[in-house]
């Protein structure tokens, strides 16, 4: 940020083409001998009244015209308040009031997993937009307990479809009994990963 003096100010002395433009429209508006003008950035001007009142006024190269940015300052220092961090003094550490809101502290069991390294590597926008809003969590937990439910109810059909899986072969022939629940369960968690991880 640079002050423009009274000769600066004469002499049109800035920087670049839309400042030029800007100081121009400013000599118009005000008696600059009774402000201050400061050099912000290439398109900006910032004015400094007797009643420390601030004004910025930047060069809109769209509209070719000089805008005045009240609403965008003070929509700035609203930001800047929701975005201030308390801090709380611990020993000699002063640690930042961070809070997580709406976290659902479920479990994330291998298909939450699965579908958090789905999203990290294919859906990079849906992760980052989901991180940032904090529901990464929620969403994890629900297609948890979600395929979970879908790989029981799969399962149960599975074995009042099939005889061999009855309690009575099980007594008779564990290991195929065993070969065959596990040959279901490879067929149910092969259409959970399609319908519920990888979509």
């Amino acid at each position: 940020m640079r002050l423009l003096n009274k000769e600066n100010v004469i002499k049109n002395q800035v920087d670049t083409i839309e400042q030029f433009k800007v100081l121009a429209y400013l000599k118009k508006q005000f008696n600059t001998d009774e402000v201050n003008l400061y050099l912000l950035d290439r398109f900006t001007i910032k004015l400094v009244d007797k009643n420390n009142d601030i004004g910025y006024f930047k060069y809109n190269s769209k509209t070719k015209s000089v805008d005045f940015l009240s609403k965008i300052l003070k929509i700035k220092k609203e930001r800047d308040k929701k975005m201030e961090l308390n801090y709380t003094k611990v020993g000699d550490y002063l640690l930042p009031n961070l809070t997580i809101k709406n976290q659902n502290y479920g479990k994330i069991n291998k298909y939450g997993y699965l579908r958090l390294n789905y999203f990290k590597e294919h859906k990079k926008g849906l992760y980052i937009t989901l991180l940032m809003h904090d529901e990464l969590t929620n969403h994890l937990v629900s297609v948890s307990n979600e395929c979970e439910e879908r790989l029981k109810i799969l399962m149960d059909n599975y074995r009042k479809s099939d005889d061999k899986l009855s309690e009575k072969n099980k007594e008779i022939n564990q290991l195929e009994w065993l070969k065959m629940m596990n040959n279901y369960k490879d067929c149910a968690e092969e259409n959970i990963l399609k319908e519920l991880i990888y979509v």
